[in-house]
C-alpha cells in the first residue's frame, strides 16, 4: 500500500497488508496530503483523512487514550486531557501506528472502549519518533537554533517547533548525533 492508497483507502481496507517497518510507514504517512509539509504534523487531519474522529476527554486516572473500534474499523480516538498537549500528540501518533499497521498488541477495556498496552509495542514509539520528529527536519531546525541559543534553549525550541515532549526532542537529537546522550 503506497502513501496515496493509505490516504484514500476505505475503512475496511485501511490495514497495512504488507510487512512494513515503522519508520517506512511514517515516511509514507508524511507524504500524504493530510500531513504534507506541516510541522507540527497535523495528527487530527491525518486521522480524519482515514475516517477516524479525534476528541479529547477527561479520563481521570484512566488510560492515555481510547481507540473506538467498530466492525468497519476504527471510528474515533479519545485522548486523555489529563496529559499535557505534547504527550497527547505523542500518544496519538502511537495510536495512529496501531490504526494503520494493526499489530498484535494486548488490549484492555475501559468504560466500554478499548485501549492498548503501548509498553508492549515499542514499534509504535519508533513510528511516533519518525512521524513527529523527521530526521532531516529536526537537523535543519537544530542547526538554525543552536547558532543563536544555548543548548537547553535550543532543545526547548526544537520540542516546541515539533510540539513534542522536551525529553523526546532531546532523545531524537541524541539519536541523530546532534547532542550528547544523557
Amino acid at each position: 500500500m503506497n502513501a496515496v492508497e493509505l490516504e484514500t483507502a476505505p475503512a475496511t481496507t485501511r490495514r497495512v497488508t504488507r510487512e512494513v517497518k515503522p519508520v517506512e510507514l511514517a515516511r509514507e504517512v508524511l507524504t500524504t496530503a493530510a500531513a504534507k509539509a506541516e510541522f507540527p504534523v497535523n495528527l487530527p487531519g491525518i486521522f480524519r483523512s482515514r475516517g477516524v474522529a479525534v476528541a479529547e476527554r477527561d479520563l481521570a486516572d484512566g488510560p492515555d487514550a481510547l481507540l473506538i473500534e467498530t466492525r468497519d474499523g476504527f471510528s474515533a480516538l479519545i485522548l486523555n486531557t489529563n496529559n499535557p498537549e505534547p504527550i497527547r500528540r505523542w500518544v496519538a501518533a502511537e495510536y495512529l501506528y496501531i490504526a494503520l499497521a494493526r499489530p498484535e498488541v494486548p488490549k484492555r477495556k475501559y468504560d466500554n472502549s478499548t485501549y492498548y498496552d503501548l509498553e508492549a509495542l515499542p514499534e509504535a514509539n519508533d513510528f511516533a519518533v519518525a512521524l513527529l520528529l523527521p530526521a532531516a527536519d529536526v537537523a535543519h531546525v537544530w542547526r538554525r537554533e543552536i547558532k543563536s541559543n544555548p543548548l537547553p534553549r535550543a532543545v526547548r525550541v526544537v520540542a516546541g517547533v515539533f510540539d513534542v515532549p522536551e525529553a523526546a526532542a532531546r532523545a531524537r537529537l541524541a539519536e541523530l548525533g546532534l547532542v550528547a546522550a544523557k
